[in-house]
This record gives C-alpha cells, structure tokens and sequence, in this order.
C-alpha cells in the first residue's frame, strides 16, 4: 500500500471519530444525560434556595394561561419534558403515581412541555396524564429552563418548590422511582400549613 493511500485512511479514520463523538455529545445534550451543566453567563440563574419566579405563567393545552403563583401553598414539582425524549417518557408514569399518591397531601406536579405544541397535544391522552401540562414557544421554554438553572436544556429537567417558594432541589436527568417518592415525602406541607394555604386562596 502507497504512503498516499495511508495518509487516506488514516485521516478517514480521524473523521470518523471525530463525527462519533460530536454526534455523542449531541445525543448527550437532547436525551439528558448531560449531567455537568456549565453555568449560563448570559443571565443569573436561579440556584436552589432562592425563591421561584412569581411572574412565570405558561399555556395549558387548551391556550389557556396558567399563572404558576396559583400553586403557591403546595410542594411544586415542575418537571420539562418532550414527547421525544426517552428519558422523559420513562419517568412519567412514575410523576402521574406520585400525583395520585401525594395530591390530597400537597404535592403538585405540572409538566411543561419543551416541544411542538401540536404533538404535544396529540400525545397527551396516550400518556394518561393526571396533572397540569403546560406548553409554548420553543425559545420561551429554553429561556425559563436556564432561568431556573437549566444552562444545556437538557431534559428531563425538575424543580422541586416549597410550599413557601423556595427552590428546594433542581434535577437534569431522570427520576429513580425510590429517590422520586422519597424526595417528595421529606418534602409535603405539614397539613396546617396546607389548610392555612387553602383559606388564603378561598379568600383570594
């Protein structure tokens, strides 16, 4: 074999490494394995124990607005997903168990959705969903994930709220169903707390 025909494969072989492993660092990115988020220098993040944004307010699936300031008093779980994203796919049953289990107690979760709207109301009822899911613009929903600490839109994507409003875990990447059911019952309102929530919003 020519040292010419050499140089070819060699740097054949280079390229093909090379497209493996940006097409690695992709799928890393979309599925939500990217587990090192860097830090977003473009604005300041939300870190945990700084209070979430009482201004955020997203459409259901039917245009709806939802303002997220309605489920203040609760144990918020705000978990980013998409219809595409394996990951997401997997831990969803897992969000409609905890839902039923812990709604009469506090907890409530709602799904924004990072995704074409159309599909995501398409997909909806096969999904069985038992708990507000929320939609929008693309750009919007990136832009709300890095505020809330999300610099590599990543999914899936949590946050866990107090019922007092305070940022209490963020998590990129799936729920085990043990470390899920367990985060949530360290964290449920005490039930007083839940009944003076519940007078405030009857007043309001």
């Amino acid at each position: 074999m020519s040292a010419t025909a050499i140089r070819y494969l060699v740097a054949g072989a280079l390229l093909g490494v090379v497209v493996t492993v940006l097409a690695a660092a992709l799928w890393l990115r979309l599925s939500g394995h990217a587990l090192h988020p860097q830090p977003d220098r473009t604005q300041t993040a939300t870190a945990v124990n700084d209070p979430f944004p009482t201004d955020v307010q997203l459409p259901d699936l039917t245009g709806r607005m939802q303002a997220f300031s309605q489920w203040h008093g609760k144990l918020l779980l705000v978990n980013f997903w998409a219809t595409w994203c394996v990951p997401c796919r997997k831990e969803i049953p897992d969000l409609i168990a905890e839902q039923r289990r812990y709604g009469s107690q506090g907890l409530q979760i709602v799904g924004p959705a990072v995704d074409d709207q159309k599909a995501v109301r398409k997909a909806a009822p096969d999904f069985g969903f038992d708990y507000p899911i929320l939609t929008g613009s693309l750009d919007p929903m990136i832009m709300l994930m890095a505020r809330l600490g999300n610099a590599t839109s990543g999914l899936p994507y949590s946050v866990l709220v107090s019922p007092q409003g305070q940022i209490i875990h963020r998590q990129l990447g799936g729920f085990e169903s043990e470390q899920l059911d367990q985060l949530i019952r360290q964290n449920l309102p005490r039930q007083a707390d839940l009944m003076k929530s519940g007078r405030q919003i009857a007043d309001n």
